[in-house]
């Protein structure tokens, strides 16, 4: 990370031990409602896969590999708020700087593990409704670029120091070398913004083009823009990225929302992936809500791998 400048550090207040401010459990609650509420969407859309449809297949399992991992990313996060995450850099103590960094560390390879495996199983859950050779060919071509961009962050993670512990290990003398974070890690929330759009407008093409009744085809724009929600909670991170590196460099405060984004984002990720895929249950149940008609099946045909 860039050393702030004089003028910043001159800004900071005075250490603080005894009564330090600190942002509350916010982080803990958000995040195991998060975490109970994507659970229990991916449990609804399984169902239907599973007992109703018959039709499981791999964006379904893989969405469900991801769960573990956010669940590791949740506690891994919370962990941190008993090393500083949330107080004023100021505030820290000595001793929070290496339990803070190795919780830091080990939750950015959660996060790319987590954002490559939910971008690849939307890319692939796609695939049972476009029809068209050349969006599929152009869905493939996605998630091999998905893959590739993954990996290579998750390389570069783990490649981070020479020797690799001197990433939370201060104590190292000067001949430890590690790359520039700042870099990495904005180029990450950028890149990572970026195929969310992409993933998001892929098959509007083909969508554009279904001819439904008005009813059906406002349930179907609801639907796709869910997958707004989770763009804007990753721009919201993007926010806090860029005001931890280059503006306040208050890496604990600012961390705190961060990484409080990095869960909502997560979480809305399997949540909005996952809805459009109950509609079978909700067409049993709740008819009301627009999903009785044979025509919205036909077209939008997300329960039959292609």
């Amino acid at each position: 990370m860039r050393t702030p400048s004089s003028e910043v550090i001159v800004s900071w207040s005075k250490p603080n031990h005894t009564n330090p401010s600190y942002q509350g459990p916010q982080l803990l609650i958000i995040g195991v409602i998060l975490i109970i509420s994507s659970s229990a969407i991916l449990s609804l859309r399984l169902w239907v896969r599973i007992r109703m449809k018959r039709c499981a297949g791999w964006d379904d399992w893989i969405m469900v590999a991801v769960i573990p991992f956010i669940i590791c990313s949740t506690v891994t996060t919370n962990l941190g708020t008993k090393y500083g995450l949330g107080y004023h850099i100021w505030d820290n103590k000595p001793e929070w700087l290496k339990p803070s960094l190795m919780t830091s560390y080990f939750n950015q390879l959660l996060i790319v593990i987590i954002m490559t495996l939910v971008k690849v199983s939307l890319l692939i859950s796609y695939l049972r409704f476009l029809t068209v050779s050349t969006f599929r060919h152009l869905s493939w071509a996605i998630i091999a670029l998905i893959l590739v961009w993954g990996l290579s962050f998750l390389i570069t993670i783990l490649v981070a120091c020479r020797p690799l512990h001197a990433y939370w290990d201060t104590t190292l003398d000067s001949s430890a070398e590690c790359s520039n974070e700042q870099a990495r890690t904005l180029a990450f929330t950028i890149t990572n913004l970026i195929f969310d759009i992409i993933v998001l407008i892929l098959p509007v093409p083909t969508l554009w083009k279904l001819q439904l009744p008005i009813r059906e085809r406002l349930v179907l724009i609801g639907l796709m823009s869910l997958g707004i929600v989770a763009c804007a909670a990753s721009a919201v991170r993007l926010y806090y990225a860029n005001r931890i590196y280059n503006i306040s460099f208050d890496v604990t405060w600012d961390g705190y929302q961060l990484w409080l984004w990095v869960l909502v984002e997560i979480n809305l990720a399997v949540i909005c992936a996952s809805i459009p895929t109950i509609r079978p249950l909700v067409r049993r149940y709740l008819p009301q809500l627009g999903f009785k008609g044979s025509s919205y099946a036909q077209h939008f045909n997300m329960d039959d791998t292609k």
